[in-house]
């Protein structure tokens, strides 16, 4: 998967002073969730609290535990999940009906930095 010539520009949708929905307009899935998780530090600093989503996009955002511990380093709590094309068969299937269901939390911590726990609920990640 590389660059997507139908890409647009993203596109703010619901925004609110403590939340917003990024369009990715078919554009990189990392491009999204780092605008996305650079909007919910703005308003998280503002207000206490931010709750962003992204969806429309064009690729996987990648690892979720950067995108976490870049929250957790501002001494925020982050909770990042992403979802995924079917990939995975339920216990006897043999089609893939799930996706990988990944999901990483972030705490803030002293001087060695924040604790991350980066996971999918499979056994396999996308």
């Amino acid at each position: 998967m590389g660059f997507n010539p139908q890409a647009g520009p993203l596109i703010f949708e619901n925004e609110t002073p403590q939340s917003v929905v990024v369009n990715g307009n078919k554009r990189s899935g990392m491009v999204a969730l780092e605008t996305a998780v650079d909007k919910a530090l703005q308003k998280a600093k503002a207000t206490g609290f931010a709750i962003c989503g992204t969806h429309n996009t064009y690729t996987s955002t990648g690892m979720l535990a950067y995108y976490t511990s870049k929250i957790a380093n501002e001494d925020l709590i982050a909770i990042v999940m992403a979802g995924s094309p079917e990939m995975v068969a339920p216990v006897g299937g043999k089609q893939a009906v799930f996706g990988t269901n990944a999901m990483c939390f972030g705490i803030p911590g002293p001087e060695d930095g924040p604790l991350i726990l980066d996971m999918a609920t499979a056994a396999t990640t996308l």
